[in-house]
């Protein structure tokens, strides 16, 4: 009897455990893929410049920042281009150039990240380390 309740627990804890494979996240270099593709020239604060498809903010395809005391949300399909300025306290500031010819101001938050794929792998960034982004 003990055989067979030692043989039942091993089962069903070997059942359990194999169950458990797929609980560490995201695979090492996985990127979130946005619902659309947008493709960008991107350029860091070392003016190291670098082509980016499937290009996202957090995942997303908008430019989401503060604006005084409100939330905006600038779809990527409206944007030209978007100039950085230095990281103050928890923010960096973001000068979006509009398709319409508009500009808006934006904070977007220093610990946001920006995703894209390259012709040879996945490419990640912080927004505090990016000068600028021409969008194509």
């Amino acid at each position: 009897m003990r055989k067979i309740f030692f043989s039942a627990w091993l089962l069903f804890f070997g059942l359990v455990l194999t169950g458990m494979g797929d609980l560490g996240g995201k695979p090492e270099g996985a990127i979130p893929e946005p619902e659309e593709n947008f493709a960008v020239q991107l350029l860091d604060r070392d003016d190291v410049s670098v082509a980016l498809n499937r290009f996202s903010l957090d995942g997303k395809v908008l430019m989401s920042g503060q604006r005084g005391r409100g939330t905006f949300n600038v779809p990527f399909s409206q944007i030209q281009t978007v100039v950085f300025g230095t990281a103050e306290g928890k923010q960096v500031p973001a000068e979006l150039q509009l398709k319409s010819g508009e500009t808006v101001k934006l904070q977007l938050r220093k610990g946001s990240y920006f995703y894209g794929h390259t012709g040879y792998g996945s490419f990640r960034i912080r927004a505090l380390d990016i000068q600028r982004i021409d969008f194509e």
